[in-house]
């Protein structure tokens, strides 16, 4: 089970196809130096993202969900994979981008972007 948190509210799923990737935000830096010449360096700080590949979760569990993102929007909130590691960040995507997966409406099959501070 993995859970999102943000103070007394919380969201709680089973556990997803889990794919991590990072993804560097790369800066040139330049300077010149006293004799005229020019540094050149890359600053990259990395930001890792998670890909949570949700299938079949139910409409019960959904609608918690959507309202939990709702809620803590642009507010940074604890991820707690079922490792137990904790990361803290914010929910990239919409909550409306959430697809029905059976021609009943019953589940849900959706992709959760996660981004770490």
């Amino acid at each position: 089970m993995i859970t999102f948190s943000q103070g007394a509210l919380s969201v709680t799923l089973r556990n997803p196809a889990k794919d991590d990737r990072d993804i560097l935000n790369t800066r040139v830096r330049k300077i010149r130096t006293m004799d005229g010449s020019l540094r050149t360096y890359i600053n990259t700080p990395a930001s890792r993202t998670f890909d949570l590949s949700f299938e079949g979760i139910l409409t019960a569990d959904v609608t918690l969900l959507k309202s939990f993102i709702l809620s803590t929007q642009g507010e940074e909130i604890t991820y707690t994979d079922y490792f137990g590691t904790e990361y803290n960040g914010y929910i990239l995507t919409d909550p409306l981008d959430f697809k029905s997966s059976g021609y009943d409406c019953d589940s849900f099959d959706f992709i959760l972007n996660f981004k770490t501070v």
